[in-house]
């Protein structure tokens, strides 16, 4: 599959719908521990921008990386406190809830929990290796979009 990377913004892009390419179009997210958590306003956000992009069918897998716990909190190293990996745990309960739910943009999205740490090339990999899509979408959770994207012209492009 093709990855495009949607960390950027594309603010000054107006966006377009692929018609008929969302089934051929897998989005994935990945996520890790971040103090906000248990909130999942982060993700819901990220989630609710891909309406810009108009892929609301498309299959979502959102790539959930195990933290260290103990010691102090480095985010980048994938360290957590023991109160943080409680708090992620229960976030990512809460995705599983809504992965279950008949939420739009949540219906056809699952949570995947990796058993120790990846960092996000290697859970990419992994989320990767449960697509078979012609295209995947990538996005980082703790990157919000801010504003449309060419997603067709990124299809276009390949």
């Amino acid at each position: 599959p093709f990855c495009v990377h949607a960390a950027m913004a594309c603010a000054d892009v107006t966006a377009a719908k692929v018609q008929g390419a969302a089934d051929n179009v897998t989005i994935i997210l990945t996520t890790s521990p971040i103090q906000s958590h248990p909130s999942t306003q982060v993700i819901e956000m990220c989630v609710e921008s891909l309406s810009l992009l108009g892929m609301e069918p498309s299959r979502m897998i959102i790539m959930a990386d195990a933290p260290r716990v103990g010691g102090q909190y480095k985010p980048r190293q994938g360290k957590v406190t023991e109160d943080l990996a409680s708090a992620y745990s229960e976030y990512l309960d809460q995705l599983d809830s809504f992965c279950a739910s008949d939420r739009p943009f949540w219906r056809r999205a699952t949570v995947h929990r990796l058993p120790h740490r990846h960092g996000f090339g290697l859970a990419l990999r992994k989320a990767l290796d449960l697509t078979d899509s012609e295209y995947v979408f990538v996005m980082q959770v703790c990157r919000i979009r801010e504003g449309a994207c060419a997603y067709k012209r990124v299809c276009v492009c390949v």
